[in-house]
């Protein structure tokens, strides 16, 4: 009997939760909508970017991102990072690929080993090759890139914050809000999804853990290290994140 009451006792309890997280959840929308809170309008310009940034998976397929990045200068809130990005051409007669990057400074572009032409304004960064890219064939493409990472006003973006250096991949405010584009170069749509492997170079008690699978620490001088993980299930940009600090 006793056994009997503590189940009810414990079926009650949890009912109560759950239907007091539903009503919280309702609630919140319902405040929302009372308050007259709502969605801004897209202007023209954010739905030609939205649906240009979309588009381009219809071009070219991403498949993997290998992201080498520095954050040991926390005091200035730099990084400084190489992203290999390996892709597919899925139509015909492709002489460019664009990749969308916030803010940041570009260093060089490097195809086949050689330096390749590129242009990046609007936070597009345009690779001009020198011949047509077969569909049939796989290529990759390494941008070395530094700076402050950009930070949405409200939420999101790429933080050196409270001994933390972190990810957040939307940013409430900007359209798009796909936010993989203020820490590397991407295809930043919700369509996209490629695997990661990531290599974190941090210092002093920093140590960074990534999503994936640990590959391993490498100890350089000093107290820096790079700490690699590799993740092979393919994911939006929005989903990759990093997180680097002093954790036990």
């Amino acid at each position: 009997m006793k056994i009997l009451k503590l189940v009810l006792v414990f079926l009650f309890g949890f009912m109560t939760i759950i239907t007091y997280a539903q009503e919280e959840r309702h609630h919140g929308c319902h405040h929302h909508n009372k308050a007259g809170v709502k969605r801004k309008a897209l202007t023209s310009i954010e739905k030609v970017l939205l649906n240009e940034s979309i588009a381009r998976s219809d071009t070219f397929d991403i498949l993997s991102y290998l992201i080498n990045i520095d954050v040991t200068n926390y005091a200035a809130q730099q990084i400084v990072a190489a992203t290999t990005v390996r892709f597919r051409a899925l139509m015909p007669g492709q002489t460019s690929i664009r990749f969308d990057l916030y803010q940041l400074q570009i260093d060089s572009v490097l195809y086949l080993g050689e330096a390749l032409d590129y242009s990046y304004a609007n936070n597009i960064l345009q690779l001009n090759f020198n011949s047509t890219l077969a569909t049939s064939d796989t290529a990759s493409v390494t941008v070395y890139y530094q700076g402050h990472p950009y930070q949405d006003p409200t939420w999101g973006g790429f933080y050196f914050e409270s001994n933390y250096i972190y990810s957040l991949g939307i940013g409430l405010s900007t359209i798009p809000p796909n936010f993989g584009k203020v820490w590397y170069p991407c295809f930043d749509s919700f369509v996209e999804r490629a695997t990661y492997e990531y290599h974190v170079k941090s210092a002093g008690t920093y140590r960074a853990h990534c999503q994936g699978t640990f590959l391993g620490e490498t100890a350089l001088a000093g107290d820096t290290v790079i700490r690699s993980f590799a993740f092979n299930q393919p994911i939006p940009t929005h989903c990759s994140a990093i997180a680097v600090a002093d954790y036990v």
